[in-house]
């Protein structure tokens, strides 16, 4: 991933202008009054020692890479930051500011495992960090309105992982006011 080093992070959880735009064929809500898609962008730390990253780094999560729905992904859709492992849930919130690119991922940093593959990127507005307090997979799977979720049915899926509204909703309720700047 790309970082970015910012004195300042903004609490605002102003998502920017709707567009009308169609969710993906046969994934929960065929359209969206906003116009824009949701998404889950995963991190499994045995590839990304994500944890190191918090502690150590005071950068950004600037950009993430992802490998299907190139065509969907757009700036101005939402994101959750997913965490597998041992304690998986939503560590970030944010929004995509910018479409799907090509970038060479050739490891290093807090890679522990590069990409196979092609790789893309998207750029990220991360809005909200919830570090030191996930929104657990766990109390996500006790809510009807996440519980159907395509992580959950196939979480070893490739980035990103739609969302539909209803999901959306539940994470952002779980959000709440919860915020730790970088």
């Amino acid at each position: 991933i790309g970082l970015r080093t910012s004195a300042h992070q903004s609490a605002s959880l102003s998502w920017g202008t709707p567009r009308i735009r169609c969710r993906l064929p046969g994934v929960g809500d065929q359209c969206q009054d906003s116009g824009m898609a949701d998404w889950i962008l995963q991190c499994s730390p045995r590839v990304w020692d994500v944890f190191r990253w918090w502690e150590e780094s005071d950068d950004e999560l600037a950009d993430w890479t992802v490998s299907r729905h190139l065509a969907d992904i757009q700036p101005g859709d939402r994101f959750a930051f997913w965490v597998g492992g041992a304690e998986p849930g939503v560590y970030a919130l944010g929004t995509i500011t910018g479409s799907p690119r090509p970038d060479r991922v050739v490891g290093g940093g807090y890679w522990l495992r590069a990409p196979i593959g092609p790789a893309w990127r998207v750029d990220l507005d991360t809005k909200k960090y919830l570090f030191d307090q996930p929104i657990r997979k766990g109390d996500l799977l006790l809510d009807k309105d996440f519980s159907d979720a395509l992580l959950i049915r196939m979480p070893r899926s490739a980035n990103p992982i739609p969302l539909t509204t209803r999901q959306w909703q539940a994470i952002s309720r779980r959000a709440g006011s919860r915020i730790r700047p970088r």
